[in-house]
């Protein structure tokens, strides 16, 4: 372990990860697991979206049927899907998405 590493991240992850194992039954956390996924990808579709609209000098992409509003449809789609799957884990994922980044923000 080198000086500058996360180590309060590296603790909570192992917690974390021993009490998931610890429920006995890993297709209880499959949902959340689950949404975080939709998640990770409703937000890059959602900056891939930001960044064709900001027409930044940097973002060339080499996909030809590429359409920035296909990249928001993308996102929202995840979205309502997120909520199509399970409602209730949805709202979780998205308040721990929220603590995350208030506490990170912060």
């Amino acid at each position: 372990i080198t000086e500058g590493d996360p180590m309060y991240a590296y603790v909570v992850s192992y917690i974390l990860a021993c009490a998931c194992v610890c429920l006995g039954n890993l297709d209880i956390v499959a949902p959340l697991i689950s949404m975080f996924f939709m998640m990770t990808y409703c937000l890059v579709n959602g900056a891939v979206f930001v960044q064709v609209l900001s027409r930044a000098p940097g973002w060339r992409p080499s996909f030809g049927a590429f359409n920035g509003f296909t990249a928001m449809l993308g996102a929202v789609l995840c979205f309502v899907a997120m909520l199509l799957i399970d409602e209730f884990w949805a709202v979780i994922a998205l308040v721990i998405a929220l603590i995350i980044y208030v506490v990170i923000a912060s």
